[in-house]
């Protein structure tokens, strides 16, 4: 399951890449805020805790232990870094993944097991905390969303039913801290 977990951890960290690299080409500007350069890093800090959610949702649920998250986060981790291998560059392969996948991981596994540890009304009382204090340090939205992902996973455990509005809530969510940064951005 571990090489599972990785593989599919590496494919969708590329898929998350490659979408970037079509958002970054595409020229998409929305007021000041323009999908190129440094404003597509936005694309996977924004994907990536979905990715993480549902990544590790399917692979609980196929018999994954927890430990085998960690080879589904290293898989991104390579994924998101694989055109260093295109290029033949180390660097570029280890470095991409440490900027854009490893702190959100850390997050999120932080936030599964906050929730699996919490009693329900803590945790909900928590994570408006944690989006106000979102809307407030725009800097922090997507580890905000990582611990939301997070959460969300160990939700979805207790109550599979559950999942598809959980991915769709957490869908919204991510669209919502979309807006955030384009809006915090002052007009030029």
């Amino acid at each position: 399951m571990r090489w599972k977990c990785l593989a599919a951890g590496f494919f969708a960290g590329a898929a998350v890449i490659f979408i970037a690299g079509l958002v970054g080409v595409s020229g998409w500007v929305l007021g000041s805020y323009a999908f190129a350069g440094k404003g597509l890093m936005i694309v996977p800090l924004l994907v990536l805790p979905y990715l993480f959610f549902a990544g590790w949702t399917i692979a609980l649920r196929s018999g994954a232990l927890p430990r085998d998250l960690v080879f589904f986060a290293a898989g991104v981790h390579l994924g998101v870094g694989s055109p260093g291998l295109l290029m033949g560059d180390i660097a570029v392969l280890l470095f991409t993944g440490v900027l854009l996948v490893d702190g959100i991981a850390v997050v999120a596994a932080a936030g599964l097991w906050w929730a699996r540890h919490a009693a329900p009304r803590t945790l909900l009382i928590w994570l408006v905390v944690v989006w106000i204090l979102a809307f407030v340090l725009v800097a922090i939205y997507h580890l905000v969303l990582a611990v939301t992902a997070g959460a969300a996973v160990a939700y979805v455990e207790r109550r599979p039913a559950r999942t598809p509005l959980v991915a769709g809530g957490l869908a919204i969510a991510v669209l919502i801290m979309a807006i955030v940064p384009i809006t915090a951005t002052p007009p030029v």
